[in-house]
């Protein structure tokens, strides 16, 4: 316990990271704050009350699609795009007036409602969605006696979540709309990511700089505690870092943006999540995002853990957890046919884990011996089998390194 705690005072708990931490908590609530702060292009007085008749209006209509409404709304975005155009002029024209912003928002929703059960306008072949579609498609892989087949399974799997889980319904979920960008890959990437390359590269090099490197691997007690001692304090720095980045985001969020109407909403009400098959509530996947969150963080130090301990020099340590890390999150622009060459780095890339919005909003499966293998429970087990990796790696590259 002492070696542990002597590892975390090195490493995170002294004076400079902590101010460094306080400076971070400032930083996530601004950038928090500004984000939710824009609703409407609107300040003061009139910002509000456009706020607050804009929540009014989808407090009214909550609930299940309601035709006339819909029809109304459709009829109200149509003449605002014949009047205003589909481009700049209708978003300018939107983030300024509540009404407008209602009823486009309530036509997006009655999309959203014929969506989940004739599924999208472009229906990919590889990738059924939609209730009727997916019938048809089971009956077809019937006729053709392919039950036993990963496809009509996978199907087969996907048509019965649909149908526990409904329709969309119509929420307020405003504030977490503007929290879970918080989750967004490129904000977890620049503003958490990164930060954790930081902290964690002088693990092992740290040793190599003050000179104490010979003294360290002579020590009586063997090598296998101290580096117990610096997994550990790795993973907790991740830990207590992640966990600074989304209570600040959230705080900031708040003071932005008040009102957290939709906790209790069904996930699909959020943005990102439509075609999400888990049967949460949006409170629900703000737990289970942040648990998520902090298990990927864990993961990513301990592989900077090793990379550490591979090198005499913080800035190699820090340089090579940074290509890693980029590199892997650009593989996700890469074209169609590549990404189907290099999948499992796209998919399972240190950057691509900890997107909550991916992982647990979309419907992806992977054909397991034939069974479906859902794309949350498939990066649980690579995220264990990675994690265990870097551990028995670390401990095998200082078992082997010698005394100067």
């Amino acid at each position: 316990m002492r070696l542990f705690q002597y590892e975390l005072k090195k490493l995170f708990i002294n004076r400079n990271r902590i101010i460094l931490l306080a400076v971070l908590f400032i930083l996530y609530m601004l950038v928090a704050w500004v984000s939710a702060k824009g609703v409407f292009e609107l300040s003061g007085a009139e910002g509000k009350k456009a706020t607050s008749l804009y929540t009014n209006l989808i407090a009214e209509h909550s609930g299940k699609l309601d035709q006339e409404q819909l029809v109304r709304s459709q009829n109200i975005r149509d003449a605002a795009i014949a009047k205003f155009g589909a481009g700049e002029g209708l978003m300018v024209r939107i983030n300024r007036d509540p009404e407008l912003k209602f009823h486009v928002q309530y036509a997006g929703f009655g999309k959203k409602v014929n969506d989940y059960w004739n599924g999208p306008a472009e229906q990919s072949k590889d990738d059924i969605k939609g209730i009727y579609p997916l019938r048809d498609k089971l009956k077809e892989l019937e006729a053709a006696g392919q039950t036993n087949h990963f496809e009509y399974r996978k199907y087969s799997s996907r048509l019965d979540a649909e149908l526990s889980i409904g329709e969309p319904v119509f929420e307020n979920t405003v504030f977490w709309n503007f929290f879970f960008i918080r989750f967004d890959g490129f904000m977890i990437v620049f503003l958490l990511l990164l930060v954790l390359t930081y902290f964690i590269s002088p693990l092992f090099t740290q040793e190599v700089r003050t000179e104490m490197d010979s003294i360290v691997l002579s020590t009586v007690k063997g090598r296998r505690e101290i580096v117990t001692a610096k997994l550990l304090s790795a993973g907790l720095t991740a830990a207590v870092v992640t966990i600074v980045y989304l209570a600040a985001s959230f705080a900031g969020t708040w003071l932005g943006y008040g009102d957290m109407s939709g906790f209790g909403a069904p996930l699909r009400s959020l943005e990102g999540f439509e075609s999400s098959l888990l049967p949460l509530s949006i409170g629900g996947a703000a737990l289970l995002g942040t648990l998520w969150l902090i298990f990927s963080a864990v993961l990513f130090s301990l592989a900077l853990a090793y990379i550490s301990s591979k090198l005499k020099s913080q800035s190699a340590a820090f340089g090579i957890g940074m290509v890693i890390l980029l590199a892997g999150s650009m593989s996700n622009y890469f074209s169609s046919e590549i990404k189907k060459l290099i999948w499992p780095v796209v998919d399972f890339n240190f950057g691509s884990l900890a997107m909550v919005n991916v992982i647990f909003g979309q419907p992806k499966a992977y054909n397991w011996f034939g069974l479906p293998l859902s794309y949350r429970i498939a990066a649980c087990v690579v995220g264990f089998v990675l994690a265990l990796a870097a551990v028995l790696f670390t401990y095998a590259a200082q078992r082997k390194r010698s005394v100067a």
